[in-house]
């Protein structure tokens, strides 16, 4: 009698392993798909941007920012991961994230930029914002690697998309931002 108890539940135990198997198997969640390539900023550093932007001419997006700038960790939470945003970026720009501190040596137009301790910050966030340290501040570089704009302070995803869309598809040639903006309403 005690075998038989013994042997009914590893029986049963049997008869339903397969098929519990065979159910988990048929309900198991579909794999996550990964974001697609377009689903993030094509962030660079400037030296490659000014390398592809020489072989391939292209606008240069720099995103000036530092370490503890908390408007610039909310610029990268909401308008850097806006979908418009990112393909403004990704289409019409070669995007770079710049840390203002920085103590790497950048060599741009023939110059070189180096840390500054009396300023706190790199020679080249400098020269971009004309001294006028704000954070975060974008700067947008022409195909000849000339500064087009500084865009200082905190941008919406909406006027950030504006604003790259003006410089991107060349409206600042042929029109003032007020008209562009206009015309855009």
């Amino acid at each position: 009698m005690k075998i038989l108890f013994i042997l009914i539940p590893i029986f049963c135990g049997l008869l339903v392993t397969p098929a519990h198997f065979h159910i988990s198997k048929a309900k198991s969640p579909a794999p996550i798909a990964s974001k697609p390539a377009s689903a993030e900023v094509h962030w660079m550093s400037i030296d490659k941007a000014l390398a592809l932007s020489e072989q391939h001419p292209k606008k240069i997006y720099v995103d000036i920012y530092t370490t503890w700038c908390g408007w610039c960790r909310k610029m990268d939470k909401e308008s850097f991961t806006d979908p418009k945003v990112i393909a403004e970026l990704n289409k019409d720009y070669y995007a770079v994230k710049y840390n203002a501190e920085s103590q790497q040596e950048v060599v741009w137009n023939q110059n070189h930029y180096n840390y500054k301790p009396e300023y706190q910050a790199n020679e080249f966030a400098v020269t971009l914002l004309n001294g006028q340290l704000a954070y975060p501040s974008g700067v947008i570089i022409n195909e000849k690697q000339k500064v087009l704009t500084q865009v200082p302070g905190y941008q919406n995803a909406a006027m950030l998309v504006e604003i790259l869309s003006y410089f991107g598809n060349n409206s600042h040639l042929s029109q003032s931002w007020t008209e562009y903006v206009k015309s855009h309403k």
